[in-house]
Formats: structure tokens, C-alpha cells, sequence
């Protein structure tokens, strides 16, 4: 399978902040969190992603979640108990976990981007950038049937972009081996967004031979 998804996945990052705020130290008046999506949205652009932008999504991590708190979350999450935190705090962790998730993938860090995405889902299972980049990962990963799942998931959050989704999901079942499901999401992501060159170059090497009526 070749790697197709460049420009395809979306963050949380570019709704918080934009590229030229990024940097791996925090600001004067601003704060990790904004950090973090700063340097996921310049990653994003640059097509590359350094030890410093994971480092300050890590930071931000740790501050939003006050430091060995996360460690504690982490436990309560995976052994399925209860975790109760103000909304806001939640939002800031989540985000962090989504951007810096990016940021792994973009290094080819899959498990570690599946692993950031969980932490996501498991806080708000209704984070249509979570989903999409777990979906990306495990795409990458070799895994079109849990990457299907993913951005169908993603889909039914009516995200922004959603022709990419839509792009994103054809490829996992091209490579499932559903070639029917793949064609109608290429065509369905083509519908989307017409003026998108990417979808009627896949949809090129398709042919499609109308069913014969039954007499």
C-alpha cells in the first residue's frame, strides 16, 4: 500500500491556533495548549514534524492534566473506572492528545499516534479529528478494516472536510478489498468537493459494467 494520506488528515490544531504562533517554549501570555496546536498546525504545513513540537505537546499534556495527574487518568482510563475533571481541563487534554497524536503521525510513529488517539476517544468518543487520525494511523499500520471503522465513525460526526473523510475511507476499503465500497466513496468524496482532483483520479481506474436486467 502506498502512502496516500499527506494533506488528507485534519486536527483540532487549526482551530486553536495558527503556524506562525509555533514554537517548542511557551510564549509570554500564552499558554501550552496553544503551543501544542500551533506547532501541530506548522508540522501540518511542513509536512514534518520535530523532537521539540512532540515535546511541547507533551508539556501540554502534562500541564492541562497538572503533571502526575496524567499518569492517574491514564490508569482510571484504561481500567475502564470513572474519570471526573471540570470540562474545560477535559477539552485541554483531549486537544493536546488529538495534536500530538498528529505529530506521530506525521513521523510514521503509528503506534504511538493510535495510542494518543485513544487517550482522546476514551475522554470524548464524539472528536472527529481523534477518529480520523487513529483511522490514518491504522491505515498506515495495515489495518484498512479498524481504519474503516474509524472514518465511518468520523463521517457520522459530520466533521469539516468531509469529502476527505470520505477520500480517507475509500482507500481503507480499496485496500479491504471492497472495491464497490471503495468506487462509492471516491465518487461520494468527488461529489463533495468537485473542484478536488484527487478523488476523479482515483474514481480514472475504475470501470464500472452497468448489472444486466433479469428477464
Amino acid at each position: 500500500m502506498s502512502f496516500r494520506l499527506g494533506v488528507l488528515v485534519t486536527t483540532a490544531a487549526l482551530l486553536v491556533a495558527s503556524a506562525s504562533a509555533a514554537s517548542s517554549a511557551v510564549p509570554p501570555g500564552g499558554n501550552a495548549g496553544e503551543v501544542c496546536a500551533a506547532v501541530a498546525a506548522s508540522a501540518e504545513a511542513q509536512g514534518s514534524a520535530a523532537d521539540s513540537q512532540v515535546a511541547a505537546c507533551t508539556l501540554a499534556i502534562r500541564i492541562a492534566s497538572g503533571g502526575e495527574a496524567e499518569v492517574q487518568i491514564l490508569a482510571q482510563l484504561r481500567s475502564g473506572n470513572t474519570v471526573v475533571m471540570p470540562t474545560e481541563a477535559w477539552d485541554r487534554i483531549a486537544a493536546a492528545y488529538i495534536n500530538r497524536g498528529l505529530l506521530h503521525l506525521m513521523r510514521s510513529e503509528f503506534d504511538k499516534a493510535i495510542a494518543d488517539s485513544n487517550v482522546a476517544l476514551a475522554l470524548d468518543n464524539n472528536l472527529p479529528e481523534a477518529a480520523i487520525n487513529r483511522g490514518a494511523a491504522l491505515l498506515q499500520a495495515h489495518r484498512p478494516a479498524d481504519a474503516s471503522v474509524d472514518f465511518t465513525h468520523a463521517i457520522e460526526l459530520a466533521p469539516a472536510h468531509l469529502e476527505r473523510v470520505y477520500f480517507d475511507r475509500a482507500m481503507a476499503r480499496e485496500d479491504m478489498g471492497d472495491i464497490k465500497g471503495a468506487y462509492a466513496d471516491y465518487r461520494q468524496a468527488s461529489q463533495l468537493n468537485p473542484q478536488w482532483d484527487k478523488p476523479r483520479q482515483e474514481l480514472a481506474r475504475f470501470k464500472v459494467i452497468p448489472a444486466k436486467p433479469v428477464t
